[in-house]
């Protein structure tokens, strides 16, 4: 297994098993591809390849009214943010298909 940190995205993991940590991304060496934890689910699902990164998003960011699984925007201002508090800047909050979430970057 191997955990590379990379900017904002502290906690990318690349192996052929899942991680036990559950809020980071997993680099599925068997089929190649990235994958987050839907909390929903209890599963490890692909992430979509094109428009995951949404911008930068503050307290007074309307919450997108229409998001897709794995849309993630980069925290600008710390408070509430589509509804995740305790967000600080240079976090990342991104939606699991059903909720949004604070994607644990420690």
């Amino acid at each position: 297994m191997t955990i590379v940190k990379l900017g904002l995205v502290q906690a990318l993991v690349s192996s052929t098993t899942a991680p036990t940590n559950i809020k980071c991304l997993w680099y599925d060496e068997n089929v190649s591809l990235h994958k987050f934890y839907n909390t929903t689910s209890s599963t490890w699902e692909l992430i979509r390849q094109q428009s995951q990164y949404k911008g930068v998003a503050v307290v007074a960011t309307p919450t997108p009214s229409s998001p897709l699984t794995g849309d993630f925007w980069n925290v600008g201002e710390a408070g509430t943010v589509f509804g995740v508090a305790l967000c600080t800047i240079g976090d990342q909050v991104w939606y699991n298909g059903s909720a949004w979430e604070l994607l644990d970057l420690t």
